[in-house]
């Protein structure tokens, strides 16, 4: 089964903060979800640019992008 990672970006001043504070919501979310996650998290790019991401599989994707609105995805 594919993974699909779903992402969120953060630029501009103090990306990490606005990136773990998104992370946050998302964990929220994966706690009333019916639909399984792999994993979750935020990772920092450099000092103007974080993320915050889901991995699904594949076959869960949409159902994830419809709901989340993520700015962007990649095979995990």
């Amino acid at each position: 089964m594919k993974k699909i990672k779903l992402i969120w970006d953060f630029t501009g001043r103090e990306p990490e903060q606005f990136a773990k504070h998104h992370a946050h919501h998302l964990e929220e979310f994966i706690k009333t979800s019916e639909k399984s996650i792999l994993d979750s998290g935020f990772e920092v790019n450099d000092e103007s640019h974080a993320i915050a991401y889901i991995i699904v599989n594949e076959e869960d994707m949409y159902h994830f992008r419809d709901v989340l609105k993520p700015h962007r995805a990649v095979y995990a």
